[in-house]
């Protein structure tokens, strides 16, 4: 399989589950990447809007207090091309064509699998 060229990529994780964090982070890593972690959603927006070296987001669908979706779509408000992938791991039609009506460029489904994970890397590097 292609390894996409993700060297110095910053990558920021919307991830309010560790366990998830420490899995993308060394995923991320492993090629390269740059991981920056936001726990929450309102954390996810304040550091795009600090950061414009961002290069692409991974958004869990289910957060507190904000949905992984409203969170890609206030990203998309404030950088419109920056890709945004859901990850999720619930596939129901439903929540995952209200991610992409709200922004999100594509989708993960949990778990994330490797080759999964580097076939979405190769989607935008």
């Amino acid at each position: 399989m292609h390894q996409p060229n993700i060297n110095n990529r910053q990558i920021l994780v919307v991830e309010d589950e560790e366990m998830n964090w420490f899995l993308l982070r060394d995923m991320i890593e492993l090629f390269g990447g740059i991981p920056i972690w936001a726990p929450s959603g309102a954390m996810a927006t304040d550091i795009i809007i600090n950061n414009p070296s961002i290069d692409l987001v991974l958004v869990d669908l289910k957060l507190p207090f904000i949905s992984g979706a409203e969170v890609a779509q206030s990203i998309k408000k404030i950088r419109p091309l920056l890709p945004v992938v859901a990850q999720t791991a619930f596939a129901e039609p439903e929540i995952l064509s209200e991610a992409i009506a709200a922004g999100c460029d594509s989708y993960l489904l949990k778990p994330i699998g490797m080759n999964e994970f580097l076939i979405m890397l190769s989607e935008y590097f």
